[in-house]
């Protein structure tokens, strides 16, 4: 006979919790760009006015807002940005490094992001999420995300993802 007073084994959320994609995807591109800190420091102030102030926006802002002004993309290989498609057997890691999960830090930084990198996401050739990835200060800029993004590189993910997308150069 058990007694009654035994706990019940019944999983907690944490060691229920399912990770949940930000994006459903078939294709990915990576543009990148190799420039220096002093050389993005050197474009000076910018404003409305001057031919590098969406160049700028790009690299060190949180632009665009929205995902469907998605038109600069055609424009990133006059700033210097290089595009490469990602190899679909590399779709997995992305997939799961781009998902909410449970992490046992949060930390973040308070520095200027460096947008380098910039993932775009596509689903039968339609634009469904945009990642824009400083490396530098472990920021990041996500757009269409059916997710909550605010975890995003924690655990050791920013690592990760640099080796997804350098580690094989």
């Amino acid at each position: 006979m058990a007694c009654g007073n035994e706990a019940e084994n019944t999983p907690t959320e944490e060691e229920t919790f399912e990770p949940i994609p930000f994006f459903e995807f078939n294709e990915v591109d990576h543009y990148a760009i190799k420039i220096s800190e002093a050389e993005i420091w050197e474009l000076g102030e910018i404003d409305s006015g001057q031919a590098n102030y969406e160049f700028n926006r790009v690299l060190t802002y949180n632009y665009p807002d929205e995902l469907k002004d998605t038109a600069f993309l055609d424009r990133l290989k006059g700033m210097g940005y290089v595009k490469k498609a990602i190899p679909s057997e590399k779709h997995p890691q992305l997939d799961s490094l781009f998902s909410e999960k449970k992490h046992a830090e949060f930390y973040q930084f308070m520095c200027i992001p460096e947008y380098r990198d910039i993932l775009v996401f596509k689903d039968n050739d339609k634009t469904v999420g945009l990642a824009k990835i400083c490396f530098s200060c472990d920021e990041s800029h996500i757009l269409g995300a059916q997710a909550n993004t605010k975890m995003f590189g924690m655990s050791g993910d920013y690592s990760k993802l640099w080796h997804v997308l350098y580690g094989d150069e």
